[in-house]
């Protein structure tokens, strides 16, 4: 709602709002101007016009994201605590401001005075978890628009992955051919939804829905490997699943996909790189850099990590050398900081 701010999803299309809301929204806003606040909106459109729903649904696809930088969890109560629940206090503040507007005109000629009404004040509140908020997005857009689960494991998708949700669902898909068939699929996603469900025998089994950054992915997961990795099958957890495609049990012409292994994302670096490669030009070995990558990679804790080094030079090539003496335990804070170093890395 901010003047002059792209437009990433129309106010139409916001579940819970509905066509009227956003129309009165809009034709408002080309009247009067841009809303400043929760509290312009309800003092500007009747409480008829929009109500509680559609405020949250406002708020939950971070539609007043930009009145003054508020979290979207600052408008809701917080349970166990005395916090004011915003949206109501809105909603009457805007209420009684509308009276006093009908009203004024009789208190001018009866020589009444109005009673001016304090906006009411926002209380602080811990922002929400990032999946929480994502979750809301989801709910009321049917995507995630401000960011995405997975923004936080791009090193891991990177490098550890070797399929997406787009490619296996695609007509020419990964398993159409035999070499495809026997390759080992790696595929990263966040679990958007999972379903139990119990069989005719009355052995659990179970459906869940994984979505990477290119779409979604139907998984069911049956008997001793439902027992096994049903830990992990948990809603909002963001996974490596290491699998295959195999004929279906009751069609062959269908393709399942066979589960081997589960890993949470968030282990992934550590458990399965066994090889950290930094790869450096001639012109950033200076004694400065030198220094400053050396200190970097020593202060990290010992672990199973080899550290090797590819050197490129314009005539020899690529020269690799293994540290004999730096073996560390790798983890995100020290990805990021050969990023920052501007270092290309590759992880084995």
């Amino acid at each position: 709602m901010e003047k002059l701010r792209p437009i990433r999803f129309g106010l139409g299309g916001i579940k819970g709002l509905g066509t009227g809301a956003a129309e009165a929204i809009i034709e408002e806003r080309k009247e009067n101007g841009a809303y400043n606040s929760i509290f312009d909106i309800t003092t500007r459109l009747s409480n008829r016009v929009i109500g509680r729903k559609g405020l949250e649904s406002l708020i939950y696809a971070g539609a007043f994201d930009c009145f003054d930088k508020i979290e979207r969890g600052r408008y809701f109560p917080l349970e166990g605590t005395e916090n004011s629940d915003v949206i109501e206090l809105a909603l009457q503040y805007g209420a009684r401001i509308q009276q006093d507007k009908l009203s004024s005109q009789f208190n001018l000629f009866a020589g009444g005075t109005a009673v001016e009404v304090s906006v009411p004040e926002i209380p602080m509140a811990e922002p929400w978890a990032l999946i929480k908020k994502l979750n809301f997005e989801r709910e009321v857009i049917g995507f995630y628009l401000s960011a995405h689960p997975l923004d936080k494991y791009k090193t891991e998708m990177k490098f550890f992955t070797n399929c997406t949700v787009q490619q296996l669902l695609s007509e020419e898909g990964l398993f159409r051919t035999v070499e495809m068939q026997r390759r080992e699929q790696r595929l990263g996603g966040v679990i958007t939804q999972v379903t139990e469900k119990t069989s005719q025998k009355g052995s659990k089994y179970g459906i869940f829905t994984i979505e990477d950054f290119t779409g979604a992915l139907d998984v069911s997961v049956f008997g001793e490997d439902y027992a096994k990795f049903s830990r992990f099958i948990t809603q909002n957890n963001s996974l490596l699943i290491l699998g295959f495609f195999q004929p279906g049990f009751r069609n062959p012409d269908i393709y399942e996909f066979k589960i081997r292994d589960i890993q949470l994302l968030d282990s992934v670096l550590e458990k399965l790189t066994r090889e950290l490669v930094i790869e450096l030009n001639l012109k950033q070995i200076e004694p400065i850099f030198i220094d400053n990558l050396y200190n970097l990679l020593n202060q990290q804790p010992k672990g199973g990590c080899a550290v090797k080094f590819a050197i490129m030079e314009p005539t020899m090539g690529r020269i690799a050398l293994l540290s004999r003496t730096l073996v560390i335990k790798i983890n995100a804070s020290i990805v990021k900081a050969l990023q920052d170093l501007e270092v290309e890395i590759k992880l084995k």
